[in-house]
């Protein structure tokens, strides 16, 4: 496996599920092969150099996994906390009905308040 980079990249809200779908299935597909080599060379010895490549690979390959299934989480968390803010942002109650002008007469009164006490 080689170095990892981070990227970043703009995608439709429509096309999110087919990428976040692709990234499941090259993880998805990635292990089931793993599951296979596992389960090949039986007649390895334990105790050799060609077990430890092996145990190397299917590390390498875990970890490989490991990543994007972790980059399709992150997407997905993104993505419900951006629908979370959306539907928070669309909730808002209206502003009350003369509560500007409430404010700024409290305000007012606040400010003659503290000259009074300063004077």
């Amino acid at each position: 496996m080689g170095q990892r980079i981070n990227i970043q990249y703009t995608v439709d809200v429509d096309d999110l599920p087919r990428e976040v779908g692709r990234l499941l299935e090259k993880a998805f597909n990635d292990y089931q092969l793993l599951q296979v080599e596992c389960r090949q060379d039986d007649r390895l010895t334990t105790l050799s150099y060609d077990m430890v490549e092996k145990i190397d690979r299917i590390r390498l390959t875990l970890a490989a996994v490991d990543h994007r299934l972790n980059d399709a989480s992150n997407i997905i968390s993104g993505y419900l906390g951006y629908k979370a803010q959306q539907e928070a942002s669309t909730s808002l109650p209206e502003p009350v009905d003369g509560l500007e002008e409430k404010l700024n007469k409290f305000k007012e009164m606040l400010e003659t308040t503290e000259n009074e006490v300063s004077d």
